[in-house]
């Protein structure tokens, strides 16, 4: 299990690194004085450098081994007929007898939807890169002359949004081919290819396989609260500036009021700071919670594989086993934690959305 094992370590701590370049790359290059230096270089190049450029040409490129991968496996089978699958003559169970073609079943409306996959995940991605192309800075803005492909702090945290269905889409997809490799037993073979003489190989590729799984959907559950509370930063953000705009105009119009009148105003006087920033901070709070819930429970079970993994070989599950039981309880808290941020999110876009939509603020697509 040490080679397979390490593969899956290995992939995991590929995608956690590629999450954690992103960021850095970002603190790099996002100010302007940086960016005056990356676009003195050829236009292709200034382009192709921009974190939001490399960090979705990755995406792709994993996007596009997946739908190869998916389509070799859905060709190989002839539509995933489960005649063609070969667990049956290969894997060994636990007990160490054969697995029945019995216990090989797929269901119609999941072979359905496992071969539908790639269409929708395709059609996902060209959307999410049209909003992309939309958010893009296509033209150069007044105050950042000669600075074209440097988005504005509101684009930044708009196309981090808009990245999530691409991004989830890009696990999503793996965790089904995942688990088709695992029916149509081209993990058993590659598996017993390094490993001719391990025992019980069926219980040891399952769970290797289920660690990566749950990877995929830790990593994507990580960025869905990223882009929520990008979410609920830009929406304060474009609120925050149309008050700063108003501020002038209502204090000219409190000067037209005779002192005793203006006694007995209090919010109006500073209204971003009684009104709104308390609101701000009363709306936040449910995303917030949620963000350090999603950050609390995939950090603690990306611990859990990665000690598990080479070189530590820690298995915690067996060592301590209070803390695998809070799992479950973890996966609960996020799920309504979710929900609640989700649900807070709905309530102050539609709340301010006249607001919002005075600069274009909508879906464009």
């Amino acid at each position: 299990a040490t080679l397979d094992g390490g593969c899956v370590g290995a992939m995991r701590a590929r995608l956690v690194l590629i999450f954690l370049f992103h960021q850095v790359h970002r603190r790099i290059c996002n100010s302007r004085q940086r960016q005056k230096q990356i676009h003195q270089f050829p236009k292709p190049l200034a382009l192709l450098v921009q974190p939001y450029v490399v960090f979705h040409a990755v995406f792709l490129f994993l996007l596009f081994a997946s739908l190869a991968r998916i389509c070799d496996i859905i060709y190989a089978n002839r539509w995933l007929d489960t005649s063609t699958f070969q667990v049956s003559e290969l894997a060994v169970s636990t007990h160490g007898s054969k697995v029945s073609d019995d216990q090989i079943t797929i269901l119609s409306v999941l072979r359905c939807m496992a071969i539908s996959c790639p269409i929708f995940i395709v059609l996902t991605s060209c959307v999410t890169l049209m909003h992309l192309w939309i958010h893009h800075v296509a033209e150069e803005r007044a105050f950042d002359t000669g600075l074209r492909w440097y988005p504005s702090h509101s684009h930044d945290l708009a196309m981090q949004v808009a990245t999530m269905p691409l991004i989830y889409g890009v696990f999503a997809l793996d965790c089904v081919i995942l688990m088709l490799e695992l029916m149509t037993g081209r993990t058993f073979l590659e598996f017993h290819k390094r490993n001719n003489s391990v025992e019980n190989t069926w219980s040891i590729i399952a769970h290797l396989t289920q660690e990566r799984y749950a990877t995929n959907l830790e990593l994507a559950d990580l960025y869905e609260a990223l882009a929520l509370y990008n979410f609920g930063r830009l929406c304060f953000m474009r609120v925050r500036r149309q008050i700063r705009m108003e501020i002038p105009l209502l204090r000219r119009s409190l000067h037209s009021l005779d002192e005793s009148q203006q006694a007995h105003l209090f919010i109006f006087r500073d209204p971003e700071r009684f009104l709104f920033r308390p609101l701000e901070v009363a709306s936040s709070v449910g995303v917030k919670i949620f963000v350090y819930t999603c950050i609390l429970k995939s950090l603690f079970a990306l611990t859990i594989t990665f000690l598990a993994d080479e070189p530590f070989h820690i298995n915690v599950c067996e060592r301590a086993p209070a803390a695998c039981a809070l799992l479950p309880h973890m996966e609960g808290a996020a799920f309504i934690t979710s929900t609640i941020a989700i649900l807070s999110l709905i309530a102050i876009e539609h709340g301010f959305h006249e607001t919002l939509s005075v600069e274009g603020f909508a879906p464009v697509l």
